[in-house]
């Protein structure tokens, strides 16, 4: 029985709050610049597709990861152990995509320049 995680898990555990933070800090960075550039916002936009795509791609991926570890046969001790951590790194990955798509969502609304 195999107990290491999937890629997917590890992905969405590590790489999409990781993601998240670039996320962030990259539009905190660029926000003054997007100001007076047109190129700028359009970078701003970009980015955060970018990170949103991957983020629910790794939400996806974690999500199936857990689905197949709750219907592989159970040989441990307890029947939670094997499907605890891609259920986590689903529940990690989805709240860190939520917050990326919250951040576009102000992108969207509020224009650069507002003081």
């Amino acid at each position: 029985m195999n107990q290491r995680p999937g890629l997917w898990t590890l992905a969405a555990l590590l790489g999409t709050p990781s993601l998240m933070l670039l996320d962030l800090s990259v539009l905190y960075a660029l926000s003054s610049v997007a100001c007076n550039n047109a190129a700028a916002t359009a970078a701003l936009h970009g980015l955060s597709a970018v990170c949103l795509v991957a983020g629910i791609a790794t939400s996806i991926g974690a999500g199936r990861e857990s689905r197949a570890a709750r219907r592989a046969p159970q040989q441990t001790l307890t029947k939670m152990a094997p499907y605890f951590l891609p259920t986590v790194a689903a529940a990690v990955s989805s709240l860190s995509t939520l917050v990326i798509a919250m951040m576009w969502t102000a992108i969207l609304m509020l224009h650069p320049c507002l003081q």
